[in-house]
């Protein structure tokens, strides 16, 4: 009984995925206007194996990828502190975030990844950015805003045997957001805890 609710659970989900994302395409005209230009990280377009790498400061990556060939495997990414200045940043752009795609292509694997700070965004794919992300845990626990791995202005995330644990007001662990983003979580465990938490969250089809 608990593997036949497990697989209608994984039914329902892919249902309202699929559901939210078409509605997005249909109305997401938005563009991505962000200046990328001014983003600080810890790590930029390098690759990494069995390393930690923490950032500290506020609006600061751990790591921002633009390259389109960067891979990350058994390592910890922790964004430890430095609230977001700016939560419409981090939310539409991915300011701040732990991971930050933009318009490169990243694959991680058997990694860990955590956040503990306002408006911190585990994982964020933007202008057509791409990740591969598989066996590997994120952990969320911002005050406010966390979310796992979210997707905008046609990013992509292909997700595989993901752990996601989110915590805080407003947490969200498969978010799309503005200009028609695309997450796809295969065997992924998702939990999330604060005020007004969801598993599933997409902008437009939670405020039209």
């Amino acid at each position: 009984m608990k593997n036949l609710s497990a697989i209608i659970f994984s039914i329902l989900l892919i249902i309202k995925v699929n559901s939210n994302f078409l509605r997005h395409l249909a109305s997401g005209n938005e563009t991505n206007n962000y200046n990328y230009s001014t983003i600080s990280a810890a790590s930029v377009n390098t690759n990494l194996s069995s390393q930690t790498v923490n950032a500290t400061e506020v609006d600061q990556s751990v790591v921002y990828v633009t390259n389109p060939k960067i891979t990350i495997s058994n390592s910890n990414l922790n964004k430890v502190s430095g609230n977001s200045t700016d939560l419409d940043n981090s939310e539409f752009y991915g300011v701040n975030g732990a991971v930050l795609i933009n318009g490169g292509g990243l694959t991680i694997s058997d990694s860990t990844i955590t956040t503990q700070c306002q408006g911190s965004n585990a994982v964020c794919t933007t202008l057509n950015g791409t990740l591969n992300i598989s066996n590997t845990r994120i952990i969320s626990t911002p005050s406010r805003f966390g979310r796992g791995l979210l997707s905008t202005f046609g990013g992509k995330i292909n997700a595989n045997n993901v752990t996601i644990s989110s915590v805080g007001s407003q947490s969200a662990n498969l978010v799309t957001d503005k200009g028609e983003g695309v997450v796809s979580c295969t065997d992924c465990n998702l939990s999330t805890t604060g005020g007004e938490p969801s598993n599933l969250f997409n902008w437009r089809y939670n405020n039209n």
